[in-house]
């Protein structure tokens, strides 16, 4: 009987599946990951962590990752917290690629936990650690990161560290976003005419890639820059915009579709109430509040509502027009 299924396992023509290594499973979990579906990459994370045979490289990432997932889905920091301890624990400064991971994810929680300075040092020191080891995409993952964090000017600088770190390494991918990286950086800083420059380019990036939303994003913020400066063509931007993110949430009512759907609305209520119509502007700005609110900015990005709500109370208050 055993050599039957010996003879069967070995017959020509038929095909024995190999499964896929540890690396292949974590590259196939980041790929998941990229495409923002979190909750996905988290199971696949997971099941690599539970997974007693792993190279030590291999377990770190995935503890890191883990721990990243968490704090992107409805776990949190707190869910996640052990799992980046057990990555922290484990990694080493000898191995580079599970220690540049599980140091991005640490800035992260340290940014999320109310500490941007010591977010900002660890970002620094992986991005300086990186490129050392010739680890340009981790090197640009930590000037992204480190952009994000940064006071001020700092914020300009090192979302250009990162562009010239990506367009050495030619990823488009990343140029897109360090581009808008850039672009919200000239905008806090109260310069809407190089942001909306640098959200162009950014456009023009992800217009190379296939990412439907990340190209929708793309476009609103364009749109957005393009309301900031006056320029006449912002409200039928805006308002292609608001169809294409509609469409999107009518057809999956994902919290963050609802989101983007919030975006052009808001945007649109500015220019309704510059144009002197509170009254749409008030119709408008409240439906953007219903779809923050059930993207959940209450519990993630409350300052935003806070100004919502503020805005709201300023509109109420004017006397009809």
């Amino acid at each position: 009987m055993l050599f039957t299924l010996l003879a069967c396992a070995t017959r020509p023509g038929l095909i024995i599946p190999v499964p896929p290594t540890p690396q292949e499973r974590l590259a196939s979990a980041d790929e998941t990951f990229s495409s923002r579906d979190y909750s996905g990459a988290l199971v696949q994370y997971e099941a690599l962590v539970a997974d007693e045979d792993l190279p030590d490289q291999v377990k770190v990432e995935a503890l890191a990752q883990t721990a990243r997932c968490h704090s992107l889905t409805a776990g949190g920091l707190e869910a996640g917290q052990p799992y980046l301890d057990q990555a922290l624990a484990l990694a080493s400064e000898s191995e580079p690629l599970g220690w540049t991971r599980t140091q991005g994810v640490l800035g992260i929680y340290q940014r999320e936990a109310g500490e941007p300075e010591q977010a900002l040092q660890t970002f620094s020191e992986a991005y300086v650690y990186a490129l050392e080891r010739e680890l340009p995409l981790r090197a640009i993952d930590m000037a992204h990161h480190a952009a994000i964090v940064a006071p001020g000017e700092q914020q300009i600088d090192w979302a250009e560290k990162g562009i010239a770190a990506a367009e050495a390494a030619g990823s488009v991918a990343w140029l897109a976003v360090l581009y808008n990286n850039l672009g919200a950086a000239h905008e806090e800083a109260g310069d809407p005419d190089q942001a909306l420059t640098a959200y162009r380019i950014a456009r023009d990036h992800r217009a190379e890639l296939e990412d439907p939303l990340g190209l929708l994003i793309a476009d609103w913020a364009v749109a957005h820059a393009e309301r900031l400066v006056g320029e006449p063509a912002a409200r039928t931007h805006l308002e292609a915009v608001l169809e294409r993110a509609q469409d999107r949430y009518l057809a999956e009512p994902t919290p963050q579709n609802a989101e983007w759907v919030g975006y052009p609305l808001e945007d649109l209520a500015e220019l309704t109430a510059a144009e002197g119509d509170t009254e749409q502007a008030l119709v408008l700005l409240r439906e953007a509040r219903a779809r923050y609110v059930e993207a959940g900015l209450g519990e993630h990005w409350p300052e935003k509502l806070e100004a919502v709500d503020m805005r709201l109370q300023e509109w109420e208050s004017l006397p009809p027009r």
